[in-house]
């Protein structure tokens, strides 16, 4: 089932991306360590208007998570 996250889902979120940035890390060491996203981004990310995070959840737990946000460009 996917669904908007809730600050109920922070450390769910957390754990995939220290999966993700360890796993970035070992394919491009030079450029990405291994380390934890700041829980205020997610907070941020969730009660912005402007933005949101969909969770897919896999037997009850948050197995995928994906950012949507509105960007500005300027012409």
């Amino acid at each position: 089932m996917t669904r908007k996250a809730t600050n109920n889902d922070i450390p769910a979120i957390s754990g995939l991306y220290r999966e993700q940035f360890r796993e970035m890390a070992k394919l491009i060491p030079d450029f990405i360590k291994e380390g934890d996203q700041s829980t205020e981004f997610i907070e941020n990310t969730i009660a912005n208007e402007e933005s949101d995070i969909l969770v897919y959840e896999n037997d009850g737990m948050v197995a995928l998570f994906q950012i949507l946000c509105k960007r500005t460009f300027m012409v």
